[in-house]
């Protein structure tokens, strides 16, 4: 397996964590301190799914390191699924905050 695929998917766990991030964790709530429950719910969700895609990004770096000495193909699939599982676990639990929460947007 040639090392750029790791390392592809690195740049795209990070990239992930940082638009995560700069969307949604660091401009949650209004100026005056005023936070809806959508909101309050998401935060710790897109934290945790931040810190887990940076440790993630680490490790694929990792792997494409590795991947110049040895065969890393079985290793690397079995990740790309695990990271798959926890885009798609996140996204159902985000998408279960949407249709039971309000998010206070008016209108």
């Amino acid at each position: 397996m040639r090392a750029r695929y790791p390392f592809g998917l690195a740049l795209f766990a990070a990239l992930v964590a940082f638009h995560l991030w700069s969307q949604f964790i660091s401009t949650a709530g209004f100026w005056d301190g005023f936070i809806s429950d959508l909101q309050r719910a998401e935060i710790p969700l897109f934290g945790l799914f931040n810190r887990l895609s940076l440790l993630l990004a680490c490790w694929f770096v990792f792997l494409g390191i590795m991947a110049r000495r040895r065969d890393i193909t079985k290793v690397f699939f079995y990740s790309s699924v695990i990271y798959l599982l926890l885009i798609l676990f996140v996204v159902e639990v985000d998408q279960n905050y949407r249709a039971h929460l309000f998010d206070d947007s008016g209108g």
